[in-house]
């Protein structure tokens, strides 16, 4: 089954041996979150290291310590939508790293011992409820909507992008939902799949085979090197084993700039 769709979803995959069935309803799925439109705290971090990469090379290249406005206009912007404003306390409020923040704490509150569909549905309530979602709220977001769906083999994997690929501050991380892989594939191995398995991943939104998704993982990261296996530049484990995986709130961090970024704010 071939398919093209103009954006960000597909674009020249073909499928061979899917499930055209599980293919659709996959694509329904990563279109269906996208369209929510939920504020993605790491996303607005990369944009502020992206911005603060080109501010270095700048005053590298002019050998100046002075940047355009246009710099200053953009981080100020990724800032206050990051971090929210001071109100009249100074703290900081209405950000999206307050609402993940807010969010991640309460479901680590009240999941805890709980049965994992229970964290399951919590999470996605949890999601819907503040318009938040980071790539591993949007995976389990996937996994639920798709098994509502009726499709009941999927799994949610992460990856991470090897060190000497990608600059130092992105995050490595990335979390998505593979569907029919192959009974005895080995998660470390994308080549042990099989043909029928589906990559659906609404955070980088693609939708495609496991032999067309190293092109979509390394635009997601930046990756300019060239070749398309993925054990080349990924690393691979299971989420749905063990216990409830603890959120990470390293997105939350602060960012070292170029400027002050908190006098963009004020």
């Amino acid at each position: 089954m071939k398919t093209k769709r103009e954006g960000h979803n597909l674009l020249n995959v073909s499928f061979v041996g899917a499930n055209p069935r599980h293919i659709k309803v996959a694509q329904e799925v990563v279109e269906d979150i996208d369209s929510k439109n939920l504020i993605s705290s790491a996303t607005l971090l990369s944009q502020i290291n992206k911005v603060n990469r080109e501010i270095v090379e700048y005053k590298k290249q002019n050998d100046t310590v002075d940047v355009p406005q246009q710099f200053h206009q953009k981080m100020g912007e990724l800032h206050r939508e990051l971090y929210g404003y001071n109100d009249a306390q100074g703290a900081y409020i209405n950000g999206a790293s307050q609402k993940f923040k807010s969010m991640r704490e309460d479901i680590e509150k009240n999941v805890k011992g709980k049965p994992r569909q229970f964290y399951l549905n919590y999470v996605q309530d949890a999601i819907l409820k503040n318009d938040v979602a980071n790539c591993i709220e949007k995976s389990i977001l996937a996994l639920s909507l798709l098994k509502e769906k009726g499709i009941e083999n999927v799994k949610r994997l992460s990856l991470n992008a090897k060190e000497k690929f990608i600059p130092a501050d992105e995050d490595p991380t990335e979390c998505f939902t593979v569907i029919d892989m192959d009974d005895k594939a080995k998660v470390e191995d994308p080549d042990t799949w099989g043909d029928g398995a589906i990559i659906a991943d609404p955070f980088a939104k693609f939708v495609a085979p496991v032999k067309d998704a190293c092109k979509y993982f390394k635009r997601l990261f930046g990756i300019k090197a060239d070749g398309d296996d993925l054990k080349t530049f990924f690393e691979f484990q299971d989420l749905e084993k063990g216990e409830v995986e603890k959120f990470e709130l390293s997105d939350l961090k602060a960012v070292k700039t170029s400027f002050n970024l908190r006098s963009l704010a004020d």
